[in-house]
């Protein structure tokens, strides 16, 4: 079949959890070996201190939900294991926002993108920055 090519965008449950410094490659890394575990590619991973972007292509016989979950999981441990601060906050394990940002093929605009986070915020009941 047909491989099918998605983006995907993570936010971070609290706000106050940045994805900067090392956290960056090692979501770099970890995507792209989390991937290749699955037999999916990851064309495009982008960390900004607010979200994870990416685009996949995964084989037909795989949902794209269904990668998604896997994904937030396997980013989520490790996230805790290598930054066991954050886990304070974090009780569930569940180091990503609930809703997340899916359409077929390449990335949205960046307003697009920025619109789902502050929604994301909203829905969340925390405050738009000033």
């Amino acid at each position: 079949g047909t491989p099918l090519r998605f983006s995907l965008v993570l936010v971070p449950r609290f706000p106050e959890h940045r994805l900067a410094g090392g956290m960056v490659e090692a979501l770099k890394a970890w995507t792209h070996r989390l991937c290749l575990a699955w037999d999916w590619h990851a064309e495009f991973v982008d960390v900004r201190p607010d979200r994870l972007a990416l685009t996949l292509t995964l084989g037909p016989e795989v949902a794209p939900a269904q990668a998604v979950q896997q994904l937030r999981d396997g980013l989520a441990a490790r996230l805790l294991q290598t930054y066991p601060h954050l886990s304070a906050d974090l009780p569930s394990g569940r180091f990503w926002a609930s809703p997340f940002l899916l359409t077929n093929g390449t990335l949205p605009p960046d307003v697009e993108v920025a619109d789902f986070i502050q929604e994301t915020r909203r829905s969340q009941g925390f405050k738009p920055r000033a």
